[in-house]
């Protein structure tokens, strides 16, 4: 029968088996060099989207920034503004004040000068004597409130 063909396929299967096929690809200098340069284009591309990120996330932090900045600024203008209107009122309530200040001791002084003014000098003179005998003063004393008397009186004529 087949025996033949049996031996000999059992012969062809031994030799078979101790045949290792190691394979080996084969590539193109040019391809490797194109797969190459794919890879690297797709890694500059990560590159770029994670690059166009990072600038809108800063652009939009400046923006933010630059939003709050100018809020401050106005408040800060705002209250600048305030504080010198402020001081500009009390300044003019300050002014308003020393005029009436002043009008009312010009007044007190006019009206001083109008009681003081009919007292003549011997009047006054008299009445500083006067004063030194009721009180034990020494001659000195008395001579400097004599001066002083007639300083006032001086002033007040004049005015």
């Amino acid at each position: 029968m087949h025996v033949e063909e049996t031996l000999s396929t059992l012969i062809y299967a031994t030799r078979a088996k101790k045949i290792h096929n190691r394979p080996i690809v084969q590539y193109d200098p040019k391809e490797a060099q194109v797969t190459n340069y794919r890879r690297e284009i797709g890694l500059l591309r990560q590159v770029c989207v994670h690059a166009h990120h990072c600038v809108h996330v800063c652009v939009t932090n400046y923006r933010r920034e630059v939003g709050l900045l100018r809020q401050v600024c106005v408040h800060a203008h705002h209250c600048v503004h305030v504080c010198v209107t402020d001081y500009c009122r009390e300044v003019g309530l300050l002014r308003q004040v020393c005029v009436h200040a002043h009008h009312c001791v010009h007044v007190c002084v006019t009206n001083y000068c109008r009681e003081v003014g009919p007292l003549t000098l011997t009047r006054a003179r008299t009445h500083t004597h006067a004063h030194a005998h009721t009180h034990t003063h020494t001659q000195t004393h008395t001579h400097t409130h004599n001066t002083h008397t007639h300083r006032r009186t001086a002033t007040c004529a004049s005015s």
